[in-house]
């Protein structure tokens, strides 16, 4: 769900587009205040989509400090799980 609404395969793109673009911020050498801002950006948009993976990865990133190399391995992971709900929610409802 998006939203309170079904998924479509337009909501997995954005959800593509915008971790990829995390990830790549994560990895630059802006500054750390703008990270976290985006990551809080970033965590409410996984919060659309489920609210229980957005709390999880929350709870990584918070636990994980400033370590960007797990955060980013935490982004990942949450987001993998949530592609794979997504799918199944497009081909359930297609």
């Amino acid at each position: 769900m998006f939203d309170g609404r079904h998924c479509t395969k337009k909501d997995l793109n954005v959800l593509i587009k915008e971790t990829d673009k995390i990830l790549l911020l994560i990895s630059s050498d802006i500054d750390d205040d703008k990270k976290k801002s985006d990551l809080i950006n970033f965590i409410n948009l996984i919060k659309r989509f489920d609210i229980q993976i957005g709390d999880t990865l929350l709870n990584k990133i918070n636990n994980s400090k400033d370590d960007y190399i797990k955060i980013k391995n935490d982004i990942s992971i949450c987001v993998e799980e949530l592609k794979r709900n997504i799918i199944v929610d497009i081909y359930e409802h297609n």
